[in-house]
């Protein structure tokens, strides 16, 4: 039976796991208790290896930790290092926040700090 990306089968009686409707249970989760006798704990996960969740053979299964699963999956964001508007220190920004903000406000010149951007600001206000 099909539950997204992934497959269930009938739990076996002695299945110390997770049962969906009470019968249930996911089937690559199954085939890693089959092979090693242990459960995913709290905060782990069985991971396929090759992403296809539907390849559920013992060697394309991992157990990770969930903060690890999701690095892998998620990789940190490209950074990049500008010069700040004002006072010309450099500093480093996420690129997909640079281009949000330069989409958004229309041009490029970014202060390094909140600091610098009020003291930018007051110093435009005093020269007019």
């Amino acid at each position: 039976m099909k539950n997204g990306p992934y497959e269930m089968v009938v739990a076996p009686p002695n299945y110390p796991g997770k049962r969906y409707r009470g019968r249930y249970c996911y089937e690559h989760i199954l085939i890693w208790w089959l092979n090693t006798g242990e459960m995913p704990d709290l905060g782990e996960v069985v991971h396929h290896r090759d992403e296809n969740k539907r390849n559920n053979t013992f060697t394309n299964l991992e157990k990770k930790t969930v903060a690890k699963h999701t690095s892998d999956h998620h990789p940190s964001a490209e950074m990049m290092t500008i010069n700040c508007f004002w006072c010309q220190t450099p500093y480093d920004i996420r690129a997909s926040l640079f281009r949000d903000r330069a989409k958004a406000y229309g041009h490029t010149n970014f202060c390094c700090s909140r600091s610098c951007q009020v003291s930018k600001q007051q110093r435009e206000i005093i020269r007019r």
